[in-house]
């Protein structure tokens, strides 16, 4: 009998604290990486070509060449930018159920 009360007791003491653990754990939001330019800004001669990637898997890129903020209306990054110009990009990642990344600025001073 005694041994029984003794299980019975550790069984809620278990499930006390396994609830407690359960309601105390948070989900932090996932923010995806800025992203990256490949070269990095700089002065170039004729042109430059510029990639942009982020780390954060599936992840939308939304860019602009006109030194403005991205919007959900700029363009989506698919293919490498030509850059024959003095060019200011600014680059975000986004991603459903995400929060989206800072705003990655590089500027590319054509000569």
């Amino acid at each position: 009998m005694l041994r029984r009360i003794l299980i019975i007791s550790l069984l809620g003491i278990l499930l006390l604290g396994i609830l407690t653990t359960c309601s105390k754990k948070t989900t932090e939001p996932k923010v995806c990486a800025t992203p990256t330019f490949n070269p990095s800004g700089g002065t170039y001669t004729a042109f430059a070509i510029v990639t942009i990637s982020s780390t954060t898997p599936d992840a939308t890129i939304r860019y602009t060449i006109d030194g403005s903020t991205p919007t959900i209306n700029s363009f989506v990054y698919s293919s490498f930018i030509t850059l024959l110009t003095t060019t200011t990009i600014k680059a975000q990642a986004v991603k459903s159920g995400w929060t989206a990344s800072e705003v990655a600025t590089a500027t590319y001073n054509i000569q």
